[in-house]
């Protein structure tokens, strides 16, 4: 995990509000990075007068929204075909994908109930 924090306090140490977009892009895509990391960090870069409040808040926003509006687009254009040719680097196989789809078929309108 401090590693994950290591390249949190990098990234934005680097590039800045940029830095605060792209974590955030990358947390939105489903990439497992905490947006607690990235906007704690720039929460305290805020708290030292380093960063303004409401611009870091922004480019969280933004970079949250982006990442999710990315992933949608890659599905709904992509969709299947796309998770079936690249899925083998992210460990997911057609087995998994079967079973997701029945587990899915069967649970999913709660789970995404639940899960928001």
């Amino acid at each position: 995990m401090e590693a994950v924090f290591d390249f949190v306090i990098n990234l934005i140490s680097s590039l800045g509000y940029w830095g605060i977009f792209i974590g955030m892009f990358i947390e939105s895509s489903s990439i497992p990075l905490p947006s607690e990391a990235i906007m704690g960090f720039a929460g305290y870069l805020v708290y030292k007068g380093e960063m303004n409040l409401w611009l870091a808040g922004l480019v969280g926003a933004l970079g949250n929204i982006s990442g999710s509006t990315f992933m949608y687009i890659l599905g709904l254009k992509g969709g299947r075909p796309i998770v079936e040719k690249y899925g083998k680097y992210l460990h997911i196989t057609k087995d998994k994908l079967e079973k997701s789809d029945k587990w899915f078929a069967k649970w999913g309108d709660e789970m995404v109930f639940i899960a928001q």
